[in-house]
């Protein structure tokens, strides 16, 4: 772990970034996923050992495997989650008098890194139980630190996703701008709808996860043609792959219910809970809020945003920690919330 006080950097309004770098992780790191790489080897390799001695696998139990399986990942996540919040919750307590970035500085052996991917909301929770609003955390492998050109000019919300607000909202110094920090020129050439897919696919395991289930589609339908019937791994497989395209931010989806939008000083989230229309926005701002910034793989960060009255988190590219970045550290004050009734009504 490394920590480098000088890649802090404080804006022109006294809003301050505190960069970590850290190293790259593995998914093997998270014990969550531990528990589904052991399940995805055990299910073969059982399959065998069966077929060898002429016995099959039942239909049904692949699926009620699957249960078990994230069960497992479920019980696993909450109690790595439990475990590091009481740590954190015991080091905010016992260095109550310690400033923000000596804090974060000095402790990265603690904080970081994250084994669960609920950690960054719950490390933001911390920070703003104990009274420690205004802190911009973003921890990263060096390369991805870059400077940060806080928005100075004023702008409409702004969905928080590369495929759109990067064609809407004010491009960044040339002196900021780096490989980096934001969408590549040839992005703003391709559709928006075929951004979206690429963005999506890319947040939610890539192109080789469509890849692999759209494999095990292929090969149910294909013994489905064999036996002139419609087989029960065909109706799994059809209804996880169109989870995987079209639901959780998928690939194929175009909304969703929980969306981030950019404003200058702070971030609104417009929610709604199922089979309820109307959205719920709140005005998370700087000055009484914690965001940490945490990066996960590829281009994939995990987001997470809290401050006395609630608190979200949501996977990003590191275009969009950039955008949210420069949104978050603008010197213009944030808009009321009676203002955003827009908002209300778009969704």
């Amino acid at each position: 772990m490394l920590d480098d006080p000088a890649s802090d950097a404080v804006c022109g309004n006294g809003a301050e970034l505190i960069d970590v770098p850290c190293g790259r992780e593995r998914v093997w790191n998270y014990p969550a996923m531990r528990v589904v790489i052991v399940a995805l080897a055990v299910a073969p390799a059982t399959s065998t050992l069966l077929s060898l001695r002429g016995l099959r696998i039942p239909e049904f139990a692949y699926p009620l495997y699957g249960v078990l399986v994230a069960f497992c990942v479920l019980v696993v996540e909450r109690a790595v989650r439990r475990r590091q919040a009481a740590r954190w919750e015991a080091l905010l307590a016992e260095r109550a008098e310690v400033t923000n970035r000596d804090l974060l500085l000095g402790t990265t052996a603690t904080l970081l890194p994250f084994r669960s991917f609920t950690q960054g909301l719950e490390l933001a929770r911390s920070l703003v139980r104990y009274g420690r609003v205004g802190v911009s955390l973003r921890a990263c492998p060096a390369e991805f630190i870059g400077p940060i050109a806080p928005f100075t000019v004023p702008f409409e919300p702004e969905l928080l996703n590369e495929a759109e607000a990067a064609e809407t909202l004010p491009p960044p110094p040339e002196d900021a701008a780096s490989e980096h920090a934001t969408p590549g020129r040839h992005a703003a050439r391709r559709g928006v709808g075929l951004r979206r897919v690429r963005r999506n696919v890319q947040l939610h395991g890539g192109w080789l996860l469509v890849a692999l289930f759209g494999s095990i589609f292929v090969m149910e339908a294909w013994d489905s043609y064999s036996h002139d019937r419609i087989t029960p791994g065909l109706v799994v497989a059809t209804i996880v792959l169109t989870l995987v395209l079209t639901s959780f931010g998928g690939p194929m989806s175009v909304t969703g219910r929980d969306q981030w939008f950019l404003v200058p000083g702070g971030m609104v989230r417009r929610s709604a809970k199922p089979f309820n229309r109307r959205p719920r926005l709140h005005l998370f701002e700087r000055a009484t809020s914690a965001l940490v910034l945490y990066y996960l793989a590829g281009t994939r960060w995990l987001a997470a945003v809290a401050d006395a009255g609630d608190s979200a988190s949501a996977m990003i590219t590191q275009a969009e920690t950039v955008l949210l970045l420069r949104a978050w550290l603008s010197p213009l004050p944030p808009p009321p919330v009676q203002r955003l009734s827009d908002l209300a009504a778009a969704g």
